[in-house]
């Protein structure tokens, strides 16, 4: 955590100046030690200053390649409706799990399960 977070979390009523201040100790925080850089091979100075700058550009090719060899997943094309029919068909779940489920589809989701069941729930 930049020391500048620190010091914005302790000490609240502070003037321009040292808002400022504060500004650009976190810039310069995150230009050196956070926001890889292109020409730097993406690492940051930090990491060429502590010597693990080809440690992260070999980490960095293996993430691409690893990206680059996953295979394309289509989305989804039934509807939630036919979702519904087949476990209402299949009858895997009970009346009170289906309810339950049924109940997070909606807008306030444990408000409505003890109307929908006045027995009680659980």
């Amino acid at each position: 955590m930049p020391p500048s977070i620190i010091k914005i979390m302790l000490n609240k009523g502070k003037t321009l100046l040292d808002r400022v201040k504060q500004a650009v100790e976190e810039t310069a925080w995150k230009m050196n030690r956070e926001i890889p850089r292109p020409c730097l091979g993406g690492v940051t100075p930090f990491d060429v200053q502590r010597g693990m700058s080809e440690e992260k550009i070999q980490m960095n090719r293996q993430y691409v390649d690893q990206e680059q060899q996953r295979k394309e997943v289509n989305p989804w094309t039934k509807s939630t409706w036919a979702l519904v029919k087949d476990v209402l068909s299949k009858k895997v779940w009970s009346d009170l799990e289906l309810i339950t489920k049924f109940c997070f589809f909606l807008r306030r989701p444990l408000r409505k399960l003890p109307n929908l069941m006045p027995g009680g729930v659980g």
